[in-house]
C-alpha cells in the first residue's frame, strides 16, 4: 500500500465496492490471502470475499454506506476507517 495514499485506497474501496455494491471492485483492492471476520465467521480470501459481498448486501435494507472518517498511523501501512450504514 502507498503510504501517501492509503486513506485514498481504503476510501476507494468504501465507494466502488460497498457504495457502488460493485463485488468485482473487490479485485482492485483486496489481497489473495486477504481474511475478515464477519458474525463470528472467517472469510478468507479474495474470492470467498467477492462470494460473501453480494449475500451480505442482501440483508441489509436500503442499504447505504456513509464514510465518517479515516486516518493513517505515521508510516501509512495501516489505516483506520469509521463508517456506518
Amino acid at each position: 500500500m502507498n503510504g501517501q495514499k492509503s486513506v485514498e485506497i481504503v476510501e476507494s474501496l468504501w465507494r466502488e465496492v460497498w457504495q457502488a455494491k460493485n463485488p468485482e471492485a473487490v479485485d482492485k483492492f483486496v489481497a489473495e490471502d486477504f481474511v475478515i471476520t464477519s458474525g463470528g465467521k472467517e472469510i478468507r480470501s479474495r474470492a470467498e470475499f467477492k462470494k460473501w459481498v453480494p449475500g451480505f448486501l442482501t440483508k441489509i435494507n436500503d442499504f447505504e454506506f456513509h464514510i465518517v472518517e479515516s486516518f493513517k498511523n505515521e508510516k501509512g501501512d495501516r489505516v483506520a476507517s469509521r463508517w456506518r450504514w
